[in-house]
This record gives structure tokens, sequence and C-alpha cells, in this order.
């Protein structure tokens, strides 16, 4: 197992700003919820937007899901201290021990030798694939029509940083205390947005089966 492998941080203070690539202005619960809201539009704004029309029972059923579906693409929800907590989340009790404990569970995930050491490529939001991150792109801006077309479509083809790689057990941890979250609305939005860090660039499998969730 990666015992050195960073732990992903939930952003509790941030807020939905503006309407995002939808178009589409937030609600008044969406600019009021905190959590991941923002990280999640990046990857499909119209998804948020659904969750928050679903009401509460329908958030309550993604929020379960997008966290059982991170705890089994990771490897961890055969463990025997994690059934319980999955258990629980699924009857609306408390999750039990050790994830009455953050920090008892990041020791576990450490240094469970069950868990497996199994790294993902880093999720990236549609459109910024091979291109968000690549140094030499920086250059484009200073350029403009036909030539800035062809200087981006160059720098798309040829320029793409090498993907970044993530512990994927450390990455799908938050979605079950995100799922468990008093707040029905931030409790999905936070439990998709681990997920979908957990899927990794495999991504796109989960949002669709959280959109037939959504949908019902």
């Amino acid at each position: 197992m990666l015992r050195s492998a960073a732990r992903p941080e939930g952003r509790a203070g941030c807020r939905f700003e503006g309407g995002g690539a939808s178009g589409r202005l937030p609600s008044e619960a969406l600019r009021q919820v905190g959590g991941d809201v923002q990280g999640l539009m990046r990857f499909d704004a119209g998804l948020v937007h659904a969750i928050d029309g679903a009401g509460a029972d329908r958030q309550r059923v993604v929020a379960r899901l997008a966290a059982r579906r991170a705890y089994d693409v990771a490897g961890l929800a055969e463990l025997d201290w994690v059934v319980p907590a999955l258990a629980a989340l699924d009857e609306g009790r408390p999750l039990p021990a050790p994830f009455d404990d953050r920090e008892r569970v990041w020791e576990l995930v450490d240094s469970d030798e069950r868990v497996p050491a199994r790294l993902i490529e880093r999720a990236t939001p549609p459109g910024l694939k091979g291109f968000e991150s690549s140094s030499s792109s920086r250059g484009v801006q200073y350029l403009i029509g036909p030539l800035r077309e062809r200087a981006i479509a160059a720098t798309r083809a040829s320029a793409a940083p090498a993907p970044i790689h993530m512990s994927q057990p450390h990455m799908a941890v938050p979605a079950l205390f995100a799922a468990a979250g008093p707040d029905p609305l931030q409790a999905a939005l936070d439990a998709v947005y681990a997920a979908v860090t957990a899927y990794g660039a495999d991504h796109p499998d989960l949002l669709r089966e959280v959109w037939a969730a959504v949908r019902g």
C-alpha cells in the first residue's frame, strides 16, 4: 500500500458561484451549500442542478450510491471494518467505529495490508484532459487570430503533460463520510465528487450511473 499518499480534503467553505458551464442560475440551496459543489460543476454542471432538484430522498439515494461505488472500485467495500459502515449508511444509522474517528480510518487505510495498492489516473474535467496543466500552452495567450488557433491545436496534439496518478483507496475514503453528512444535498454532491476522484479517468461510467439514479 502507498503509505505516503496525500489525503484528499473536502472544501467545507466552498460556495456555489454563478451558473457554471450549464448557464443556469443556481437555486438558493445551491448558493448556500458548502463542500465540493464547484468541483463537481467542472465535471457535469447539469448533474449538479439535477441533484439539486431531485429532493432530499433522491439525494440520499444518490449519496449512498456514490459512496458504495467509490468503495467498490477502490477495493475497500469488502473489508471487515468497512462492511458495517456501508450497512449503517444504507440504513440511515450513524457510522460505527472506526468511522466515528476519521484519523483512525486513515490509519487503517495506510496500515491494513488488505487495502489494494492501486493507482489511477487523476480525473480531469471534460475539455481539459491533456491540456489543463501544459506549461507549453502558456505562450499561446499572447497570440491572436489563426496563428493562435494553430498553436492551440499543436499544443493539444504534442505537448500534453504526463498523467498524474493517485492512490485510489485514499481518493475513495471521503465518499462515505460525505454521504453520511446531515444535509442531503451536500451529502449527495460531496459523495459524487469524491466518487469521481476515486474513479479517476473512468469517471464517465460513474456519472452515467448517477444520472440514472437521479432520474429514478
